[in-house]
């Protein structure tokens, strides 16, 4: 039985999961700050992204603050 690819998104869905605008994972992969799983072929070929790398760049979540007495 053949190991299927896991799924590639899109610059616009890595937008959406990660909250951060497009222009922003675009600006992160010209900085080297992101590597991109492919690009697609063409002088404007798409950005292909591994989920979990576009999770990772998602924000903590803030922790609650501390009770005082």
């Amino acid at each position: 039985m053949p190991k299927t690819a896991p799924s590639l998104i899109t610059t616009a869905q890595a937008s959406k999961v990660s909250g951060k605008n497009w222009r922003t994972i675009i600006r992160l992969v010209e900085r080297g700050d992101l590597s991109p799983a492919q690009k697609l072929p063409g002088l404007r070929g798409a950005y292909l992204f591994h989920p979990s790398d576009i999770e990772a760049l998602k924000p903590a979540p803030a922790e609650p603050p501390a009770e005082t007495s």
